[in-house]
């Protein structure tokens, strides 16, 4: 079953990398294949189907300076050079399932502007939810984010 997964609106896309899990209880990380989608709830939920189906392999162990050299897949799948260039024009959602349903952490920001999770900003699905549910969640929150004071994220460029 899959624990967690991530999904980076920006510029009317949906990113979605599979995240890989550090051997010897590490954090999880993303890796590749990052899917690319429209933002659309089949396409984002066919994306997810598609996440889940790989799991979270197991990665090894990273030397702590070798964390500074990586260059995260995603990071080089939207185009962009750092974590803040892509916290300034985009919007990160986190999925976690668990045993009593799926927590899904809307996009936020810290007062520095990092992807960030607010615990205003959750939204829980009880039981077990459908892929398109949690995509439908994540675009209607999407949609919103100009009204709270956050980026457009839906229009395309």
């Amino acid at each position: 079953m899959i624990e967690s997964a991530t999904i980076i609106i920006r510029r009317g896309r949906a990113y979605i990398p599979v995240n890989a899990r550090v051997e010897d209880g590490g954090p999880f990380v993303n890796v590749e294949p990052v899917t690319v989608v429209d933002l659309n709830a089949i396409e984002i939920a066919d994306a997810l189907e598609a996440v889940a189906s790989r799991g979270h392999p197991t990665i090894p162990s990273i030397p702590r300076d070798d964390w500074k050299l990586r260059k995260d897949p995603l990071l080089r799948a939207v185009g962009v050079s750092s974590w803040s260039k892509l916290a300034s024009d985009s919007a990160s959602y986190g999925i976690g399932w668990s045993s009593s349903g799926v927590t899904i952490y809307l996009h936020s920001l810290d007062k520095k502007g990092r992807f960030s999770f607010d615990q205003n900003r959750i939204h829980f699905l009880a039981g077990t939810p459908s892929m398109i549910d949690i995509a439908y969640v994540v675009i209607e929150d999407a949609r919103k984010l100009p009204e709270l004071g956050f980026v457009d994220v839906s229009a395309k460029s």
